[in-house]
């Protein structure tokens, strides 16, 4: 089949609307007539070789013009020759943009996790709002905010409408809307799961959704499966033999084992979503307190034989490694020691459903007798971009929403905090 049109619409083909059709009989495609001589498409399709060879150059000639459009085209866009924009969602921050590779890729599950008072809601809520610029900064679609705590806050949605440098200078036609992003409560697992499964693939498909942020994934899971009497066991991966801790810890335990098998369920499910409808999923996640192997240590142990060791080498531990995609583990010398004793909840087996993960960390320092708190922003793993360098990206929360820290200011709040070390 003759596919002219199909592959070049604006093609002139009325001087050759004599052969089209004998070429159409014959399945002549575009590729053949710039790729196969002339003669032998003549003589397949029973035409004059003159008119294939004057039809062939006119075909090789109007690609040459489209493919210059479309250079010229990119070019205006502000990209290097052969360079495409990957679509994203931006921060609306550049320096905070430029620490994530770009910002949010659609198609994945991408985790923010931190503690209380870090900034999570603050940081999702500026994506409610960017998703809907078009690109480079968005996606020119909608949002949907699932809650699994306080319901969504449209006060401060308005006020980041007035205030974020960015969003403030936009013109009506060009400035996001509440009336674009969507938001539900799921005050438990069961309506978790029920929403989720049944009530977003039709709301994603219906209104346009580019935008599914959970806000927070463990809430539900542990106001399900966690017990008052849990103690020490709150990390799924625990290295305390069940025979050293309690009944109570135990049956602590075994609800963590049943709700493994949902984990992998509900990852699964989000990762098809954010494939197939080509969305960005975005949870946030909690963190929680990690025990060093010193803290295990202290638990009283049956006294081992003589001549046994373990069989599993310290570099290999979950311990060891855990460091490398928890966030917390390898944090540069001068922050805080305690700060490297966290994880983010729901173990090893949700970081398993997750393509990418991003730590929101909090240091809060004593500066004569007040408290000033600092946050920093790193990816921690992510298949679009490196992991970032020390702990990132320093970052305040202001009234205009996110925005990074100067250098300068910085740097002045490091010789404070050395100061008040000394004294």
């Amino acid at each position: 089949m003759c596919d002219i049109l199909h592959v070049l619409p604006d093609f002139q083909s009325v001087s050759y609307g004599h052969i089209l059709p004998s070429l159409d009989k014959a399945s002549i495609s575009t590729i053949d007539l710039i790729s196969v001589p002339s003669h032998d498409i003549a003589k397949r399709a029973q035409v004059p070789p003159a008119e294939v060879a004057k039809l062939s150059d006119a075909v090789v000639q109007a690609i040459q013009i489209d493919i210059e459009k479309t250079k010229r085209s990119t070019l205006e866009l502000g990209f290097s020759d052969g360079e495409q924009p990957e679509p994203c969602i931006s921060t609306l921050d550049a320096n905070i943009d430029a620490s994530l590779g770009g910002g949010l890729r659609p198609g994945h599950v991408i985790e923010i996790a931190g503690e209380s008072g870090v900034g999570k809601t603050q940081f999702l809520l500026t994506l409610l709002l960017s998703v809907q610029l078009p690109s480079p900064r968005g996606l020119d679609g909608c949002a949907l905010y699932i809650s699994t705590e306080a319901a969504l806050s449209t006060t401060r949605l308005n006020q980041l409408l007035k205030m974020h440098p960015v969003l403030s200078t936009l013109s009506a036609p060009q400035k996001p809307t509440l009336d674009r992003v969507l938001s539900i409560q799921t005050p438990d697992l069961e309506s978790q799961e029920h929403i989720l499964r049944y009530q977003v693939p039709v709301a994603v498909r219906r209104r346009r959704v580019r935008l599914l942020v959970i806000d927070s994934i463990a809430a539900n899971f542990r106001a399900e499966f966690d017990r008052p009497s849990q103690g020490t066991a709150e990390n799924d991966e625990s290295r305390i033999s069940s025979q050293s801790v309690p009944p109570s810890d135990r049956r602590s335990r075994r609800s963590m084992a049943e709700r493994r098998p949902q984990l992998v369920q509900i990852g699964a499910f989000l990762r098809n979503l954010a494939s197939t409808e080509n969305i960005a999923i975005v949870v946030s996640n909690q963190i929680t307190d990690r025990f060093s192997a010193t803290n295990v240590s202290t638990f009283s142990h049956p006294p081992a034989s003589s001549g046994t060791s373990s069989a599993t080498p310290d570099s290999l531990t979950l311990d060891k490694q855990q460091r490398w995609f928890t966030g917390w583990g390898d944090l540069p010398a001068h922050i805080p020691g305690h700060l490297n004793l966290k994880t983010p909840c729901l173990g090893l087996t949700w970081t398993n459903q997750i393509s990418a993960r991003i730590a929101l960390i909090k240091e809060t320092q004593v500066l004569g007798d007040r408290e000033k708190s600092r946050r920093w922003i790193r990816v921690v793993f992510a298949p679009w971009t490196a992991p970032s360098l020390e702990q990132g990206v320093e970052y305040d929360i202001t009234a205009g929403g996110i925005a990074t820290v100067s250098k300068e200011a910085s740097r002045t709040a490091e010789l404070r905090t050395d100061g008040s070390k000394h004294e």
